[in-house]
């Protein structure tokens, strides 16, 4: 997203969590990996995110942390986030997002950005853009809407795919759909994404997907389970060669967001009678994986059961 962003004219600051990273993206520049070949982008300045009031007054704040720092970011941010009253972006994943990051700052000038393009990082300061996909901006509940239509024309002039939608909940729990289906897998199997489509995990991923549907539309969120594993298929196919984040995550040995996608899915499926087996199996087997790899579980009515 910086780099698309600088390289449309805007002026972009990263807020980093570590000091080093903020140094060397200054002293380096951040490199962008991606079809069309290498690029090192010099004019994206960074800065300490416990220094964010040096970025200045600015237009947008987009919050691209995991769930999990949604509010340790925003409170660090304060000062950029409170000064000049910008409008915040989040691109995050997961249910319940748009609804934290609004209470912490207001709704009325939260925007959420769906997105489907695929990336990864490679080393610090070097990210590899994977995969095209549509990016939908929709605004929070009581958001101002010319603050939803700047966000629209921002990532537009980046060259990102731009869709519109009044429907916020939809498009999020459509993307849940896709992302229960997708990411578990593909962590727990560690293949790129382009590898579930066809292979023997396929009934799984297609079968998560569709219990998310089925919660969704329980929720009172009409989903057709067709049409969502038709994306799940379509998101795998067009960001083949990427390596999802939950993948990354445990590759890494760093918590997963597997909470706030297939856990979310169960815990909301127990509260409106709807079955949700796959997902809490997937979701099991992910902090399975956590709790090896040393790191503590966290209770939840899903990691509670079974």
């Amino acid at each position: 997203m910086a780099a698309r962003l600088e390289a449309s004219g805007a002026e972009v600051v990263l807020l980093c969590r570590e000091a080093a990273l903020a140094r060397l993206v200054e002293d380096q520049g951040l490199v962008l990996l991606g079809p069309d070949g290498e690029r090192t982008l010099h004019r994206v300045r960074a800065r300490d995110l416990q220094r964010s009031q040096e970025a200045g007054p600015c237009e947008a704040v987009l919050v691209c942390v995991k769930a999990r720092d949604t509010e340790s970011a925003l409170g660090q941010a304060r000062p950029l986030v409170e000064g000049g009253s910008p409008t915040i972006i989040t691109l995050q994943n997961g249910l319940g997002l748009v609804d934290r990051v609004a209470g912490l700052v207001g709704r009325a000038r939260v925007v959420a950005a769906l997105t489907r393009e695929g990336a990864a990082r490679e080393g610090p300061g070097v990210v590899r853009h994977a995969g095209r996909g549509e990016t939908v901006v929709a605004g929070a509940a009581g958001c101002e809407e010319p603050r939803v239509g700047h966000a629209a024309e921002l990532l537009t002039a980046a060259g990102f795919r731009v869709r519109r939608s009044r429907d916020l909940a939809r498009e999020v729990w459509a993307k849940v759909a896709v992302n229960a289906g997708l990411n578990a897998p593909a962590a727990l199997l560690g293949v790129a994404n382009g590898a579930l489509p066809g292979s023997p995990a396929w009934p799984v991923c297609r079968e998560a997907s569709l219990e998310a549907a089925r919660v969704a539309t329980a929720s009172g969120v009409p989903l057709e389970g067709d049409l969502v594993v038709a994306h799940l298929e379509e998101v795998c196919r067009a960001t083949a060669g990427n390596t999802c984040s939950m993948a990354a995550d445990l590759e890494a040995g760093r918590p997963t967001e597997v909470e706030v996608i297939n856990g979310a899915v169960v815990d909301e499926g127990s509260r409106r009678g709807v079955s949700t087996p796959v997902n809490r199996v997937l979701t099991l087997l992910v902090k399975a994986r956590e709790r090896r790899d040393g790191r503590p579980e966290v209770a939840s009515e899903h990691g509670q059961s079974g």
